[in-house]
């Protein structure tokens, strides 16, 4: 990647690890590797900028399974996916190709939270 002044990497963390409370049903060790990720990617994208690598930690919630074809069906962003309720495999999959692509190409250090908005509908 250097060089090649370009790249992407992405660490995959999960929400909420760089707060100081954190949900107490989730083990201490898996917060610590979590946090961890967090920390190297903003790290490594402070060192890896000038060389023109971007750095970045998706941090999704956690989501239920969706079957085959709930995810065909999120893909093609129809009615299902407008109106769904909570994250799914998909948004966290979209967040990915976004910071993965020339349109991502400024953003780097961050860490991206992907979580439930409650809505009024």
């Amino acid at each position: 990647m250097r060089k090649q002044k370009s790249g992407r990497i992405m660490f995959m963390s999960m929400e909420n690890t760089d707060l100081p409370v954190v949900t107490s049903w989730v083990p201490f060790d898996c917060v610590f590797g979590k946090s961890s990720r967090v920390f190297l990617a903003r790290s490594i994208a402070e060192r890896e900028m000038q060389n023109g690598i971007t750095v970045n930690a998706v941090c999704p919630t956690g989501f239920s399974h969706i079957s085959k074809d709930e995810a065909v069906t999120l893909n093609h962003h129809e009615d299902s996916w407008t109106l769904r309720e909570s994250c799914t495999p998909q948004d966290i999959a979209e967040a990915v190709v976004y910071l993965s692509s020339e349109a991502g190409r400024f953003v780097t250090g961050s860490m991206l939270q992907i979580r439930r908005i409650k809505t009024s509908r």
